[in-house]
């Protein structure tokens, strides 16, 4: 039975899948190879020797837009089990650049701008609140129609003190009905970003082409449904957390609010996580992480998306070449960070 997934790091889950008989657990002894589940993967013979000798394999996947940055990567753990390997995953923090965050906390409890309260728009807190106050549309800062309308309508005081309490007022109620309009309505609560000359960016059609382009259609569809229904159909056996997150970019902090969602689907596990709020720098971002017990380890497959305004002609060519590399950096020091592939 032949096995094409959207994505080549997805490719040698979805064999697995079949080799395992999707929806029921193996048995003892009963899994494949390494060897076999990466057979006819699109994987050169160097990648799959690399694969089998237990070295990392990063690389660019298949982008569900011009504006998408998409890398993923493979690895083969000997002697560790899948639900050790998840444990990494399921800390509670969310999977974001750790050279970047400044700190991040678990939202708990009733949605309420008091959830926000430890967030401070540092360093630099002045100049950010400036920016606030001078809020408009275009991509210094991710905001609704609404939003620019709330922080522009504070009137500037003498005292920058004063202004500084004032928009981090503003922020922390516009982040809790952000949060509140996802906890609601998934995907459809998520407002638009407005840009210059009355145009938008969707982070939730964003989101929505990044899920669509994982794989998971083959890999786990039931998984892929849920995700993209959310909150609707959550298995009994799924399990959830929400975060934010202060990150620090260019000496400028943002803030990101962050979702995940964890699973199983017949012989493969699953962890995913939407950014489904970020204040500036990128839009939105999904990662996924996916896997499955061959009779040598734990393989594990990781992806991470993000989506980026201003990456269109030649100088969008370039910042999205280096926007690569970032990525491909970023997501080899998350997984070293984590202690999952070396």
């Amino acid at each position: 039975m032949r096995v094409t997934p959207a994505d080549p790091l997805l490719a040698a889950l979805a064999i697995a899948v079949v080799l395992l008989a999707v929806g029921a657990a193996p048995k003892a002894g009963s899994e494949p190879s390494a060897a076999s589940l990466l057979e006819g993967m699109p994987y050169s013979g160097r990648d799959r020797e690399r694969l089998l000798a237990g070295r990392t394999v990063i690389q660019p996947l298949r982008e569900a837009g011009t504006r998408e940055l998409a890398v993923g990567a493979a690895c083969l753990l000997p002697g560790r089990s899948p639900e050790g390997v998840l444990a990494a995953f399921l800390e509670e923090r969310p999977i974001l650049p750790e050279e970047h965050v400044v700190e991040s906390g678990v939202l708990r409890g009733e949605v309420s701008p008091a959830l926000f309260e430890p967030i401070r728009l540092e360093p630099n807190v002045a100049a950010e609140v400036a920016r606030y106050l001078k809020a408009r549309p275009g991509t210094e800062l991710n905001l609704s129609t609404e939003e620019i309308a709330a922080f522009t309508a504070i009137r500037p005081s003498a005292e920058t003190r004063r202004d500084i309490e004032h928009v981090h007022e503003r922020l922390r109620a516009f982040l809790a009905s952000r949060y509140g309009g996802y906890r609601e309505r998934g995907l459809d609560g998520i407002p638009d970003y407005e840009r210059a000359r009355g145009s938008r960016a969707s982070p939730a059609e964003e989101l929505r082409a990044s899920t669509r382009a994982a794989g998971l259609d083959r890999l786990a569809p039931r998984f892929e449904k849920t995700w993209l229904a959310y909150p609707s159909g959550l298995s009994p056996d799924a399990s959830e957390a929400f975060f934010w997150a202060r990150v620090e970019v260019d000496d400028r902090p943002a803030v990101a609010l962050a979702h995940r969602l964890s699973t199983s689907e017949g012989a493969v596990r699953l962890v995913a996580q939407r950014s489904f709020y970020v204040s500036h720098f990128f839009d939105s971002g999904e990662s996924l992480v996916a896997v499955a017990t061959a009779r040598e380890g734990t393989l594990v497959l990781y992806q991470d998306r993000i989506w980026l305004d201003e990456v269109s002609g030649i100088t969008g060519r370039v910042k999205k070449t280096l926007g690569r590399k970032f990525l491909e950096s970023h997501v080899r020091e998350t997984l070293e960070a984590l202690g999952v592939c070396p």
